[in-house]
């Protein structure tokens, strides 16, 4: 009897155990090929290659039977591309608040000049993205209250940050096609509008690795190109022409979620659609936004409904050091690393730099938001989980799911009760809509549907969202919480007092777990090695950090190598 003697079923789980590895499989970074997860094993062909049965019978199934994992991981080849690559997605932020705040001819950002979007473009954007409508209306109509949001401005109106980018994208897009945003106008790094909405669609926030041919089509656009955009900023530390240091030696990284995006993206569909599971282990920080990368998987899970995606982000080394602000273009991890040591903002103990939790539930909730726009999207239902993982220290994040989140998002629901009993006539709604959007949705409103959520990943009943930790439902009680503040008048004075009830209590020092590092050590793994030299050079430059780098700029050259075939989808073993 031979091996195609025995019954399909049989022969199917011979297969089964002949393809299976250990671990699954991991991506080779240096050539875009699958490996085994155990170095010791080998993926081994003989029995597909010994007739065309059973290669017909066997063809896929290694995808099918094993996970493909993705990792955050660092490089000193891809290093600067990644630090150039985040700088560019923030000025291209820059761009789009320029376009939303600002009026043709209206230099001083006054009330001045016509805007550069409509009423009616508005009508068209709401239909894609329903939740835009407020505060798009609120910065057309109530300018002088919405001027302060700055980069935040999505934070500020409770919305995704992915989503309001989007939304201003396709607001941009239809500017320039009712001739309201015409070519020779500079918005930020861009001088020709179509241009610049063209390499924004092409690069998303969550692509990887630009070779040097994308780099020249993102730099060569004839706006302003800060020095930091370009190559040679980041080859050494240095002092720029007004004397000031410039951080330029972070470990910055492209996500694993690009990583996976990128690989999918060059795999042929025949190849794809084998693949079942797919896990993301974001441990450490990375560049452009990676928060929202996930949005560049949901094509291929529409296209194969048979792919299930696992995101498991770090709590400590990456959900907490999440930065909250929109554009991010000033964040450096050494800036971050001597924010953590300024006296004002942190704490010492006996377990060395201790966190503050101030900033805690807006990192969390902006994973948390930017998980919930996937389902808005259109990604599938069961195609993909967000894991919040804390298993480098489970108990100390199991504590501050419950003693900082959960307590932030039942004040996020006072904060809403107060504001449904401020009542106000027609002619006071407009003056309601400005002034609550510049308070009541900052710090203390993350989103609508945020508290649900939480409650929903407290009991571990989320559809998509889960804790790694234990979590428990929350022992305060937002109608206690508001009675509190019953005997104020609805209005203005009732949310102040909310407010300054709130911050009385939001800012707290916990010590850090015991299996980590304090966290300004946290943040310096993040740092490479030299930076803390104290004999190290630091090279002198002419030129300022916000100087134009001329035309003739070697910023063609970058450490990026040029695409690889990944038409074959498993590498050589070594």
């Amino acid at each position: 009897m031979t091996l195609l003697d025995l019954p399909p079923e049989v022969r199917l789980a011979v297969y089964d155990a002949y393809v299976a590895v250990d671990g699954g499989y991991v991506l080779k970074p240096q050539t875009n090929k699958l490996t085994p997860a155990n170095s010791n094993e080998k993926h081994e062909f003989a029995l597909q290659l010994t007739c065309k049965q059973i290669a017909c019978e066997m063809r896929g199934l290694a995808l099918r039977r094993n996970t493909l994992n993705f990792r955050a991981e660092y490089s000193n080849e891809g290093r600067i591309a990644a630090a150039r690559f985040h700088h560019i997605q923030a000025n291209i932020v820059f761009l789009l608040l320029y376009f939303l705040i600002t009026r043709d001819g209206d230099d001083d950002i006054d009330n001045d000049g016509v805007p550069y979007f409509t009423h009616s473009i508005i009508d068209e954007v709401v239909k894609e993205f329903p939740q835009l409508e407020t505060p798009f209306r609120a910065m057309l109509n109530q300018r002088e209250f919405i001027l302060p949001i700055s980069f935040n401005a999505a934070e500020r109106f409770g919305v995704a940050p992915s989503a309001f980018r989007r939304g201003a994208w396709r607001t941009f897009q239809l500017a320039i096609e009712n001739g309201l945003v015409l070519d020779g106008q500079i918005f930020g790094i861009f001088q020709c509008p179509k241009k610049a909405n063209t390499l924004a669609q092409d690069f998303p926030p969550w692509f990887f690795h630009p070779t040097s041919d994308e780099f020249e089509r993102l730099m060569d656009n004839g706006g302003m190109l800060f020095r930091r955009l370009g190559h040679d900023y980041w080859t050494k530390p240095h002092v720029d022409g007004l004397g000031i240091r410039q951080y330029t030696q972070g470990r910055y990284k492209f996500s694993a979620a690009a990583h996976a995006i990128h690989y999918l993206s060059h795999c042929p569909q025949q190849v794809r659609m084998h693949i079942r599971r797919i896990r993301l282990y974001e441990d450490t920080l990375s560049v452009a936004f990676p928060e929202c990368h996930a949005l560049g998987l949901i094509p291929f899970c529409q296209e194969n409904p048979h792919l299930y995606i696992e995101r498991h982000v770090d709590m400590w080394r990456t959900v907490l050091r999440t930065s909250v602000s929109s554009s991010m273009y000033p964040w450096t991890v050494e800036a971050e690393r001597e924010a953590a040591l300024n006296v004002e903002y942190q704490e010492e103990s006996a377990n060395g730099t201790r966190l503050n939790t101030k900033r805690a539930s807006r990192s969390f909730a902006l994973w948390v938001c930017e998980a919930l726009e996937l389902a808005r999207s259109g990604m599938p239902k069961g195609s993909f989980k967000l894991v919040f993982d804390g298993d480098s220290a489970s108990k100390p994040s199991s504590q501050i799911f419950h003693d900082i989140i959960q307590r932030d998002a039942v004040w996020q629901r006072v904060v809403k009760m107060q504001r449904d009993q401020w009542t106000l006539t027609e002619q006071e709604q407009s003056e309601k809509l400005a002034e609550t959007f510049d308070f009541s949705f900052s710090p203390w409103y993350f989103l609508d549907g945020y508290p649900d959520a939480i409650d929903d990943m407290a009991r571990n009943k989320h559809r998509f969202i889960e804790c790694s930790f234990a979590t428990k439902p929350s022992h305060l009680d937002p109608v206690t919480e508001y009675r509190k503040y019953s005997y104020l008048e609805p209005g203005l004075d009732a949310v102040f007092a909310l407010f300054a009830a709130f911050d009385n209590n939001s800012e707290r020092f916990v010590d850090m777990p015991h299996s980590l590092p304090s966290w300004k050590d946290l943040v310096a793994e993040d740092i490479l090695p030299e930076f803390f030299d104290p004999d190290q050079d630091l090279d002198q430059v002419s030129d300022a950090d916000f100087n134009m780098l001329s035309s003739d700029s070697d910023d063609a050259s970058d450490d990026g190598e040029d695409e690889e075939d990944a038409s074959s989808t498993f590498g050589d073993h070594e």
